[in-house]
């Protein structure tokens, strides 16, 4: 990928998910530093525990090399963080070496979670996107909760999604899997 400089927008948004990650780390100090003064230590260890697992699987994201798809895949855990939803990043490998990665790949994945983000989902969700190496590409699977398999709602979507990139889609009781390689 040739050097870019980052837009306004983009610095924007490193610098706000810094801050969300700044307020967390904050939050979680804050509440081991309770427990300790009020002698709590148990709870302290445990809570210590659950924050370092949480900070860990927060970090998967890191893992990739690109920064494009690492910011995209940031912006999109926060922005579902606000929707109430959780989004999970799994990155299948150790490390994922850099890919020749086309930023107009990268606004096709953005844009695809906008599409998935603008809905009113009808029902408390947690997403799943996996990430892993296929060649000199990313296989990009999203796992969604649906309530409503084959329902207008899920059409919609996929529609939409269609327009910005192609894809294949695999449900079963349960879910839907959209797999897309950029």
């Amino acid at each position: 990928m040739k050097d870019s400089k980052l837009t306004k927008l983009e610095l924007e948004d490193i610098v706000y998910l810094m801050r969300v990650q700044k307020h967390d780390i904050l939050n979680y100090l804050q509440v081991i530093s309770g427990f300790i003064q009020l002698r709590k230590v148990d709870e302290a260890e445990r809570y210590l525990k659950q924050a370092m697992t949480e900070v860990q699987d927060n970090g998967q994201v890191l893992k990739v090399q690109n920064p494009y798809i690492v910011i995209t895949l940031l912006h999109f855990q926060e922005q579902f963080n606000k929707k109430g939803f959780k989004l999970n990043i799994e990155v299948d490998s150790q490390e994922i070496e850099e890919v020749d990665y086309k930023e107009e790949n990268a606004d096709k994945l953005f844009k695809s979670f906008q599409v998935i983000l603008q809905e009113d989902w009808e029902f408390e969700s947690k997403f799943t996107v996996g990430l892993e190496p296929k060649g000199n590409k990313y296989r990009v699977q999203l796992e969604m909760p649906m309530n409503c398999q084959g329902c207008e709602q899920e059409q919609q979507v996929l529609r939409k999604l269609s327009e910005i990139c192609s894809y294949d889609v695999t449900t079963d009781s349960s879910e839907t899997k959209i797999v897309w390689i950029i």
